[in-house]
């Protein structure tokens, strides 16, 4: 059983790897998938509020956005093991804007708090999205 995830897409569901929870529901910013074994799928974590390193999105750059405006988590990424994400069935929410994307490309590159191997990878599966 196979699902695919698209660069740029945007889903919520429930994770531990949230700070200060056990568990937490959280919009996910999907990137790419890693080629390790198992599989890991990269995101990073939309917020509700600007901690740390993070860019702002309005409901312009995310239709389904429900607040006035959210932030993406730039300072780490978040790895997820394929059977994990099967579980939870997921379906997008809807995707970030490719003007978002650009602009979330850029503030990576300029980004002094994403570590550098994280950062090769957020860069490598956003100009993949570019180059389709």
């Amino acid at each position: 059983m196979s699902f695919e995830l698209r660069c740029g897409d945007i889903y919520g569901f429930v994770t531990k790897q949230a700070a200060n929870h056990p568990f937490r529901y959280k919009y996910h910013l999907y990137l790419c998938a890693t080629f390790d074994t198992p599989k890991q799928h990269v995101f990073m974590f939309i917020n509700k509020y600007p901690t740390g390193d993070t860019m702002r999105i309005l409901p312009s750059d995310w239709g389904g956005m429900t607040r006035r405006e959210s932030f993406i988590l730039c300072s780490d990424l978040f790895l997820y093991p394929s059977l994990e994400l099967k579980a939870k069935k997921l379906t997008p929410r809807g995707s970030l804007s490719p003007v978002a994307m650009e602009r979330l490309m850029q503030h990576i590159e300029n980004s002094k708090t994403m570590k550098e191997h994280y950062a090769n990878i957020a860069l490598d599966a956003l100009t993949g999205y570019f180059a389709t």
